[in-house]
């Protein structure tokens, strides 16, 4: 590997390596997981029959849909 001295990079302090792989979750993240896990709540019982269908479909031979 070349020397990245000669290109004018510097490394990374602890802080900018959290901030530029994601470290820990942010509030936008956190709203996501709960609006999914709300949506989820919600609409649990269709989530449960699409999964199951699918899964169905997929393990024991389709019903002629698009897949």
């Amino acid at each position: 590997m070349k020397n990245l001295k000669n290109f004018g990079v510097q490394e990374m302090n602890a802080k900018e390596i959290r901030e530029t792989d994601g470290g820990v979750l942010g509030w936008d993240d956190a709203l996501a997981i709960i609006g999914a896990a709300i949506y989820i709540y919600n609409e649990g019982g269709d989530f449960v029959d699409g999964f199951s269908s699918a899964y169905a479909s997929a393990r024991y031979g389709g019903n002629g849909g698009s897949w």
